[in-house]
């Protein structure tokens, strides 16, 4: 059986499936990344909203963030 075929009857066979991909695949799907120009960090502080300290503050804003 050819890999491609595998990799699909694999994903058939084993629902639900999750993929993680690195920053490439979101960015050329349109879905700002953390680190470029326009990315995540330009609209918040990474120490602020990426932090175990933040998290406790305000766990429902940790949640409910999007760029």
């Amino acid at each position: 059986m050819h890999d491609a075929s595998m990799l699909a009857e694999l994903i058939r066979a084993n629902q639900p499936c999750v993929a993680l991909t690195g920053a490439g695949v979101s960015t050329e799907s349109g879905i700002p990344d953390f680190r470029s120009a326009g990315g995540i960090w330009s609209s918040y502080d990474p120490y602020e909203v990426g932090s175990i300290d933040a998290f406790r503050r305000d766990p429902a804003s940790a949640s409910s963030r999007s760029a």
